[in-house]
Formats: structure tokens, sequence, C-alpha cells
């Protein structure tokens, strides 16, 4: 338990904080309320969501002393799952927005989408992901080891065939449709921002933000990506009935609180909007 411990005291703040200033900075900035910045902040909500989690099973632990590695596998599990749909929805809808502005601009501009209408599209990604990954509460299951670290997985994986069809069909729904479309859309606005002459823009400030903005998001997609293949390659030992090393799974948590933390970090780096509204909110 001491280093899944140890993860969470170190990366949940640093995901809470950054996350949070994400979600300020576009809720405060009266020109940030935009139907991508919000899915921006749906991904910080989730992220938060999975850092907050783990504190409160931290503090609990610590103020009862009582540790139940069953709740801790099915309550860690079940916010992996629903952080990673939330996360993977919004980054579809992400990549068709950015390929409906850059590839139909004209129509794009013809279906605004008010707050209010991105507001109940985020409480539908949120709902579906909850409804979606509650088959885990009762697949997973969770023991204490010989040195005291929980001992996850799923029940007789091998043997249950729900089990398999409803990781199947997770993976079909969560990973590989979602991959296709945002593979064939940001294909499409490299070759329309990068390669291609048609593509009408107002001024060249204009073409340049939409570039940069491109970047940020197609890289924030491959972070996304790479950090849950090891969760993949995770479930699909357990799909198959075989054994996950402790080490292996201390390197998906942690890949897991990574990825929640990274996002504030690559929007500073790349945006110098972003840190001037940081430097806003803290002066």
């Amino acid at each position: 338990m001491r280093v899944f411990t140890a993860i969470s005291l170190i990366m949940a703040p640093i995901n809470i904080t950054g996350n949070l200033v994400v979600c300020l900075i576009v809720f405060k900035g009266k020109t940030m309320k935009t139907f991508t910045n919000l899915l921006l902040v749906n991904l910080a909500l989730a992220d938060m969501s999975f850092g907050i989690l783990q504190l409160i099973e931290l503090a609990i632990f610590q103020v009862t002393e009582v540790f139940d590695a069953n709740v801790f596998c099915k309550s860690t599990a079940y916010s992996t799952h629903v952080v990673c749909g939330v996360s993977i929805v919004t980054l579809t809808i992400i990549a068709y927005e950015r390929y409906q502005a850059v590839a139909r601009p004209f129509r794009t501009r013809l279906k605004t989408t008010t707050i209010k209408k991105a507001v109940a599209k985020l409480i539908i990604i949120w709902l579906t992901s909850l409804i979606s990954m509650s088959p885990v509460l009762y697949f997973q299951w969770g023991k204490a080891g010989s040195d005291g670290d929980p001992v996850c997985g799923s029940q007789q994986m091998h043997h249950v065939y729900p089990n398999r069809i409803f990781y199947f069909w997770e993976a079909i729904v969560f990973l590989a449709l979602p991959n296709l479309i945002i593979i064939y859309c940001y294909s499409r606005v490299i070759f329309a921002l990068w390669f291609s002459k048609a593509v009408c823009v107002s001024s060249t400030a204009s073409f340049k933000s939409r570039r940069k903005l491109a970047k940020v998001l197609l890289f924030i997609t491959l972070i996304f990506i790479v950090c849950w293949v090891a969760v993949c390659i995770e479930h699909m030992f357990y799909i198959f009935g075989a054994s996950v090393s402790k080490e292996f799974n201390i390197m998906t948590f942690f890949m897991i609180h990574f990825n929640s933390s990274v996002n504030p970090f690559v929007y500073s780096l790349h945006s110098s909007k972003f840190r001037k509204s940081c430097k806003g909110i803290f002066s």
C-alpha cells in the first residue's frame, strides 16, 4: 500500500491544483467560454474527480486505520473506467469539432453551440460513462497481499463469459471506435492546415492560431493514448486469465495519475494566453 499511497500523495495534489486552474481560467475569462474550452474543462473535471477520490480513500484509511483492499480495488477500477470513458468521448468530440471547424468552417458557423447545449452534452457524457462502467463494480475484486499492498483482479475472468463480453464491448465502444474517429479527424485536420491550400481563413494570425490549437489538442490526445495503452494491456491480461505482476499494477496506476496531471502543463507550455491567464489568477 505504501507505493500506491506515495503515488497518490504526490500526484493527486498536482492533478487537482493544475486542473482547477484550467477550470478557473475558462470560467473567469469572458472570451474563454467556447465549446472546445468547455470540453477541455470536462477533461479537467474528469481528471480532478479521480485525484479527489484517491485522496478521500487515503484520508479514510489514515483516520480509521482500516484498509479494505476489495473496496480500494473496486473504487479505483470504477473511477478509472469512468474517467477513461469521459476522457475518450470528450477527446473524440474535440477531434470531430476541430475537423468541422477546419474542414467545414462555414457549416460550423451556422451550427453554433450555446453554453446550455454544451453543458447538456457534457452531462450526457458523464451519465453515459457512469452507467456504462457500472459492471466494473461487480467484476472487480481485491485482497490484501502478504506485504499489505492490494492485489486487484477481475472475478475469474477466464471462466465467466459475461466478464469477457463486457470488457470486449468496452474495448470496442470506448477504445477502438473512438480512436478510429480521432485518427480520421486529425488526419483531415493536419492535411487541411499543413498541406492543403483550400482552407479559407480570415487572416494569417487566425491560421496560425488554428495550427497551434490543433497541435495542443493532438498532443494531449497522444499522451492519453500512450498512458492508457498499459491499462488496456492489463485488462487484456484479465480477459484471458493471465496474472498481472505487482510492478505492472504500480506502473499502470502511476500512468493514470500522470495522464490526469499533465494536461495543464501542456497548455502552459504551448499557450501564451494560458500563461497570461494563470498570472492573472495568482496575481
